[in-house]
């Protein structure tokens, strides 16, 4: 286990141990406001430094940070399970008042166990909505049943997530608003005229995020509106050479595969695009969304994401469409084909988002820990 140089902790403050999967490019910037909040002493308490599936380099920020001896396993379909059989020593050296986990991870759940055991107050935060929650099996619903026993207060991105708090029996003050966020400021777009290519997907290139039928809506995009159509593709995964045999077959597209790109990298991309395709088949959320709408580039989004109808608004920032290919096409063929619409919709999106900021997000949390606080003394 390493850490990293301890922030000055302040007198008086209550000690948080927030428990986290791996430093993330949409997450450390949350953790360096919450630590700077002064009635919090914060250290968070990483899992691993990076999940198989991930390519971020991201620098650990400016909060007392711990990394737990990784353990990862690997389920499949990217997905993976913490087990860090020495949390327990971690929060023992730290002595928190307050966990926040993540989740329902072995590692969450070793955090309830420390918790219950000490006295220490519990909140959850997790980025699940009513939908994504509903293929759960028999035991994941009762672990989910134990653990909200002993949690006293939940934290989540969406309308969605505080819903599905309650349905856990949590009472609306028990449960705080904290968007998924990216930095809006580094994102700029252009007039429709000024962005090169028509269409641009960026995610991972695997089965859940529906790439092929990006590429085929894309086809019939061109088909429709009679001409060419360039469609730019961020990312890399198990699809990528799927998705170019299928690109192959449709002469009437120009696909350009860039690969993942870092962060630093996506502003750019993303304001060289006329409109985002989003026709993930499941995700809790989406921080494309968010990318794409601090562009000022309008989403076309499935419903099942849990940005559409939240921070992707039907007319609104973009538009929410089944994932059916003809009435994908139409409705891409239109906005391509609508100016005003594209303008409207492009400066709704970027409006909207900054609501969904770092600060904000930093605030649901804090609220959180100050009700779970509260719960302490209210049991005493």
């Amino acid at each position: 286990m390493t850490s990293s140089p301890a922030a000055r902790t302040r007198p008086q403050s209550l000690r948080v141990a927030l428990v986290h999967k791996m430093p993330t490019p949409y997450r450390v910037p949350v953790f360096d406001l919450i630590a700077r909040h002064p009635g919090v002493a914060l250290t968070v308490v990483y899992s691993s430094r990076r999940e198989p599936n991930r390519k971020w380099d991201v620098p650990v920020g400016t909060a007392r940070s711990v990394f737990l001896k990784e353990r990862v396993l690997d389920l499949g379909e990217n997905k993976y399970v913490h087990v860090n059989w020495g949390v327990g020593r971690a929060l023992a050296r730290i002595r928190p008042h307050v966990v926040v986990t993540n989740g329902y991870n072995v590692t969450d759940l070793l955090v309830l166990l420390y918790a219950k055991r000490t006295g220490a107050r519990v909140v959850c935060q997790i980025d699940g909505t009513v939908e994504s929650e509903r293929a759960l099996t028999v035991v994941h619903r009762l672990v989910r049943r134990l653990a909200d026993r002993w949690t006293d207060a939940y934290v989540g991105p969406s309308d969605s997530s505080l819903q599905l708090f309650e349905t856990f029996g949590a009472s609306k003050d028990e449960v705080f608003w904290s968007p998924l966020a990216v930095d809006n400021a580094a994102f700029q777009g252009g007039d429709l005229e000024s962005r090169p290519y028509d269409l641009l997907f960026s995610g991972r290139l695997t089965e859940v995020k529906n790439p092929l039928f990006a590429i085929r809506v894309a086809a019939g995009v061109a088909a429709r509106l009679g001409r060419r159509v360039r469609l730019l593709v961020v990312g890399s995964g198990d699809l990528e050479q799927a998705m170019r045999d299928e690109a192959g077959r449709h002469p009437q597209l120009d696909v350009e595969f860039r690969g993942f790109v870092q962060q630093a990298g996506l502003p750019a991309l993303y304001a060289s695009a006329k409109l985002f395709l989003f026709p993930t088949l499941w995700d809790p959320w989406g921080l494309v969304a968010n990318e794409a709408a601090a562009s000022g580039t309008p989403t076309v989004v499935s419903p099942h994401a849990g940005a559409a109808g939240d921070l992707i608004r039907d007319g609104r920032e973009g538009l929410v469409v089944p994932l059916d290919e003809d009435r994908w096409v139409g409705a891409v063929a239109g906005l391509l084909d609508d100016a005003t619409t594209w303008q409207r919709l492009s400066e709704g999106a970027v409006q909207r988002v900054q609501r969904y900021s770092w600060q904000a997000a930093a605030d649901g949390y804090v609220h959180g820990i100050e009700r779970a606080a509260q719960a302490a003394t209210e049991a005493s």
